[in-house]
């Protein structure tokens, strides 16, 4: 526009194109404002962040300036008590004013210092220790001291009384003489008695012989009719047989395998045998103190039940069952006993079912109380 106003005329109007350019230098000029402005504002953050840290570092540098002065103090204790400990230690005081120079020329060195003033503690440590300890030999000394004049002033008091014991047991030993010469008379009296009481005990001890002798003698001879009747009786029948004093049956005769009730034959096998028993011991004089032991007996195999966890409870189940049923058939239940034995007393060593067979038994023995 401007261009086509100069080619109109010389009296051309430049004030527009002025405003224009003015127009473009106050826009450029708000916007440096502004731009310096906002980097204004932005110093003024970062100012009051810098403050803020600078007051926070002056805050922890004040903290360590009281921790650079309590060190200063500490160490300025440390000196006291290391002076007191040298002089504790016996150092003399020409050691001492050398070791404070040294301390203030090597303050820089507080580190060997320090370690020099654990080395000083620890040595005061120790003779305070050692001390301690001396100090308690010496009371244990004193009290041994004491002990020992304790003693010497028994001792002292035990003599005396040991010289008035002396008088007393003289006196006691003259009449003891005497109690023993009367003793000796007595005891010669006693040994002219004896020689007569031991001729009647003799002869008592042969009566004694003599009555225990009849009695086994009878009971022996009972005790063979015992086992004559029985075996003139039962001996023909199988699983029952006679092994040197006791009569033996079968367990197969009187109980189911692995358990202790009568069977029907065996309960019948032990009616006959209670008839014969009632036969034999109503014979019996009084005066025989006679038993009837019925003993159980089992094979090596194991057992293992709830009822029976071995064969000690198998055997001695089945022996008491036997008990009983006699008792139930009339015999005096004071001259019956029931044992058990197990598997430790077989008739057979061997490992077959035979063997087996013979060890699985129940025995009775006619023997004294």
């Amino acid at each position: 526009m401007a261009i086509a106003r100069r080619q109109g005329g010389l009296n051309q109007n430049y004030w527009p194109g002025f405003v224009d350019a003015l127009a473009a230098f106050l826009m450029v000029s708000v916007f440096l404002v502004m731009v310096f402005a906002l980097a204004q504002f932005s110093f003024s953050e970062l100012l009051s962040q810098s403050e803020g840290q600078v007051s926070t570092l002056e805050g922890r540098l004040s903290g360590l300036r009281r921790d650079a002065n309590a060190a200063r103090e500490a160490a300025a204790l440390s000196q006291a008590e290391l002076a007191e400990a040298l002089a504790s230690l016996g150092l003399t005081t020409q050691q001492l004013t050398e070791e404070r120079i040294a301390s203030e020329t090597a303050r820089g060195r507080a580190d060997g210092l320090a370690l020099r003033l654990t080395a000083a503690e620890e040595r005061v440590a120790a003779t305070v220790e050692s001390l301690s300890a001396r100090g308690a030999r010496i009371l244990e000394l004193v009290a041994s001291v004491e002990a020992l004049e304790g003693a010497l002033g028994e001792s002292s008091e035990n003599v005396s009384r040991l010289g008035a014991q002396n008088i007393t047991l003289e006196e006691q030993l003259a009449r003891l003489t005497e109690e023993l010469s009367a003793i000796s008379a007595s005891l010669a009296e006693t040994e002219v008695r004896s020689g007569a009481q031991a001729i009647e005990i003799e002869d008592l001890t042969g009566q004694l012989s003599l009555a225990l002798a009849r009695e086994v003698e009878e009971l022996e001879r009972y005790r063979s009719e015992f086992f004559g009747r029985l075996r003139d009786l039962l001996g023909e029948q199988d699983g029952i047989q006679i092994v040197g004093d006791r009569f033996v049956l079968q367990s197969e005769i009187l109980f189911p395998s692995s358990q202790a009730s009568l069977t029907q034959r065996g309960q019948l096998e032990l009616t006959q045998l209670a008839t014969t028993l009632r036969e034999i011991t109503a014979e019996i004089p009084s005066d025989i103190d006679w038993i009837l032991r019925v003993g159980g007996h089992t094979d090596i195999q194991p057992i293992a039940t709830a009822q029976y966890p071995s064969n000690w409870e198998l055997s001695m189940s089945r022996a008491l069952d036997v008990v009983k049923f006699l008792i139930a058939e009339g015999l005096p239940p004071e001259r019956l006993i029931a044992a058990g034995f197990g598997e430790y007393q077989p008739l057979d060593d061997g490992i077959s079912e035979e063997a087996f067979a013979r060890n699985r038994r129940i025995e009775f023995k006619l023997t004294e109380r």
